[in-house]
């Protein structure tokens, strides 16, 4: 799985966090901060040319963007358990704020 479509998908997520007004500032310092965990442990993957990240329409909802993140990141799992294991920290983090 390609980092750059990872690291594509993060900073979506990133940006709809940061645009929303019905999360308080502590619900999006936390997934924020999870976020940038997983991007930072993101950019050890290796890149792959042959990687086509396609844009996510701007009206799909953050449930969206989380749902093919992590659908990315479950097809490589068992090599990247890291990985893996930070994608679930936000995905749990978002489901107990009720995203």
């Amino acid at each position: 799985m390609p980092s750059l479509m990872i690291r594509k998908r993060i900073e979506e997520l990133e940006q709809r966090i940061d645009r929303s007004e019905t999360l308080s500032a502590e619900n999006k310092a936390e997934i924020l901060g999870a976020l940038a965990d997983l991007k930072r442990e993101a950019a050890t993957l290796p890149e792959s040319e042959s990687a086509a990240v396609e844009p996510v329409p701007e009206e799909a909802s953050v449930n969206a963007v989380l749902d093919d993140l992590t659908a990315s990141v479950a097809s490589f799992e068992s090599s990247h358990p890291r990985v893996t294991a930070l994608a679930n920290r936000v995905a749990v983090i978002l489901s107990n704020m009720g995203i």
